[in-house]
């Protein structure tokens, strides 16, 4: 791949993605999962005694939540090569107890954002929470709702619903809260994170169905795995089962003990990879240490590519992908592994028959509004597209080898959709590549060693996985 110079857009760089000239192979090891990261983070913060996190994710949007609880108290120690998923945390807790008086800067980082509103609850004195102008649009009302209910006291310094906005601090009561559809479950997942910390626990009724709610269920599975109490009326589903979750989440105020966590790669990122193998005839990918029971709500976007016609095989070692002789369309209700889904339409672009994904109202309140930036993009570089509230639809077609420039609008996970189609669509070029950073600063360099064969860090190719 190369990077290329233009005059017509913005800082005036862009990535032309070079297309693949023969079959992906190899063996790749990927960062760790941002999402487990930031919530064993959050709870090492205000954990008792000193935390150990191997394979933390090291990227744009854990740096901020990192320095966000630096500025709070929190000492975090990085050791081994940054970027790499050898790398170690050494977060030192602080009893539940934070500093206060600080202004918080987390960039582009809705998960950062939603938990420091909820762990700055526990601050000694005000908390200023803020971040760049694409984090001050996107909402923030429902997680300031629930908090409320829970004793926090909250301004508004910005619109109604956004950031800025200050948090009090001087701790947490908790207590009972009904909490109908939101506009993310990480507000909820917040606050079970706090929960232990507060005077009396936190309660939840959950009146609907919770949004994404498979990432729910993962904070569930963590707190669990740091040994404390969690009750619920009803068992969590098992990986792929349609049985409902449970409806009532009781998290106690209980301690928090220090732990050794170890991150498992990024399966939101994998998906991109995995992707990549799927549509390049030929293809075989073996994607390390990713387990389907390793409970990331993207692992069943890669099982979704086994429905189009790949080949997903789950073993000991990790998932390998091999590329099918014809990809078919799909339809599927994707609103439990949202961030895949400009992996998927990538793929959808390249099968045989239409796809229809649905279940999409999240995405249109991520770093971008991600259904109206995919289908730009993929009228682009003529594919047939048609979207509507929370559904898009793609229609293969020939893709001509025109030159074709998509525009990201600053969010990483439409650049890596783009830049795998561009593996099989001549003359594709991503503007702002560097806005994959927030979540994989090693993204180009991989996608370029597995097209290549050049060895890099995390790549290591082999003739057959």
């Amino acid at each position: 791949m190369s990077r290329l110079g233009t005059k017509d857009h913005g800082d005036g760089e862009a990535w032309l993605v070079e297309p693949a000239r023969g079959p992906l192979r190899g063996v790749a090891r990927l960062p760790g999962s941002k999402s487990l990261t930031h919530r064993a983070l959050a709870l090492a913060a205000i954990a008792e005694g000193m935390s150990v996190i191997d394979g933390a994710l090291d990227a744009e949007d854990p740096r901020r939540f990192i320095a966000a609880l630096e500025r709070l108290g929190v000492e975090v120690r990085r050791e081994g090569p940054p970027g790499s998923p050898a790398s170690r945390l050494t977060v030192h807790g602080t009893s539940g107890r934070l500093d206060g008086g600080a202004t918080l800067d987390l960039g582009e980082s809705g998960t950062g954002a939603r938990f420091m509103m909820a762990l700055a609850t526990l601050a000694s004195g005000p908390v200023r929470i803020d971040g760049a102008e694409g984090l001050r649009r996107r909402p923030m009302q429902d997680g300031i709702a629930i908090l409320r209910e829970l004793s926090a006291t909250i301004r508004e310094s910005g619109d109604p619903g956004r950031l800025p906005l200050e948090v009090a601090g001087g701790g947490l009561r908790g207590g009972r809260v009904a909490v109908g559809e939101t506009t993310s479950s990480q507000f909820l997942s917040a606050c079970l994170l706090v929960a232990p910390a507060t005077s009396q626990g936190v309660e939840l009724i959950l009146t609907s169905p919770p949004t994404s709610e498979p990432y729910l269920w993962m904070t569930l599975r963590v707190l669990r795995e740091a040994g404390l109490s969690v009750e619920l009326d009803r068992d969590l589903p098992r990986e792929g089962s349609p049985a409902a979750g449970p409806t009532r989440i009781h998290v106690p105020r209980q301690p928090i003990n220090a732990r050794a966590w170890s991150i498992e790669p990024d399966a939101s990122s994998a998906v991109f990879l995995a992707a990549a193998a799927a549509i390049v005839p030929g293809s075989s990918i073996l994607i390390e240490r990713l387990h389907r029971s390793g409970g990331q709500p993207d692992a069943a976007a890669i099982d979704a590519l086994a429905r189009m016609g790949a080949t997903v095989e789950w073993t000991a070692r990790g998932v390998r992908i091999d590329a099918p002789t014809e990809l078919r369309g799909i339809e599927l209700d994707a609103s439990g592994c949202p961030d895949a889904v400009p992996a998927l339409a990538a793929v959808a672009a390249c099968a045989s028959t239409p796809s229809r994904l649905v279940g999409l109202a999240t995405l249109r309140v991520k770093e971008s509004d991600r259904i109206e930036a995919i289908a730009e993009g993929m009228r682009a570089c003529g594919v047939g597209v048609e979207v509507g509230s929370d559904w898009l639809t793609v229609t293969p077609r020939s893709m001509l080898p025109t030159p074709a420039m998509v525009d990201p609008r600053a969010d990483h996970r439409i650049a890596m959709a783009f830049a795998v189609l561009g593996l099989r669509r001549e003359g594709l070029a991503v503007l702002d590549p560097a806005c994959v950073g927030k979540s994989d600063p090693g993204f180009w360099d991989r996608l370029d060693a597995v097209r290549t064969g050049r060895r890099c860090e995390e790549f290591s190719p082999e003739s057959r996985p």
